[in-house]
């Protein structure tokens, strides 16, 4: 097997109905792609290493921050909720559906719940909820989620009672 290099310009045709693209992202690197816009659709290069791949992601709004939000104070058997959005340059949540994780964590710092991989912000917006147990660890809770594509991580707390 020769170490050899793949160089190509790849060409993205726009469906009909379909927005712009505002992002494209290779998932492998975490690396924003740049791209022009032409009569053809999008365009942009593509440079590989021998025996490399690249996953892209294209996307019709930039998400700029996030915010999370969750149910303030809960007690046993109870079912709360979270909502982690992520907002383009406007505030809006960001139109498309872009990777995110969320994982829940008991006051001991156990991982009680995990959302991970690609689990999809549709529209900048996910959502959940989740059962307390019966006999649920008492204290300060902590739910964690990641923006996949900006990396940001925000955090918020709950009591349990």
């Amino acid at each position: 097997h020769a170490n050899t290099a793949a160089s190509a310009t790849v060409v993205l045709s726009r469906a009909h109905g379909m927005a712009a693209p505002k992002l494209v992202v290779d998932f492998i690197s975490g690396r924003k792609i740049e791209f022009a816009r032409t009569k053809r659709g999008i365009e942009f290069a593509v440079d590989l290493p021998s025996r490399e791949a690249m996953i892209v992601g294209v996307y019709p709004d930039i998400p700029k921050k996030s915010t999370l939000s969750v149910t303030s104070k809960v007690k046993a058997s109870q079912k709360w909720q979270w909502e982690f959005r992520l907002l383009n340059g406007a505030g809006r949540p960001a139109k498309g559906s872009y990777p995110a994780t969320v994982q829940v964590f008991s006051p001991s710092g156990k991982r009680m719940k995990c959302f991970e991989r690609y689990v999809p912000a549709v529209n900048g917006v996910l959502t959940g909820e989740f059962v307390m147990p019966v006999n649920p660890e008492k204290g300060t809770w902590k739910i964690t989620a990641v923006n996949k594509l900006t990396f940001e991580e925000l955090s918020a707390t709950f009591d349990v009672k």
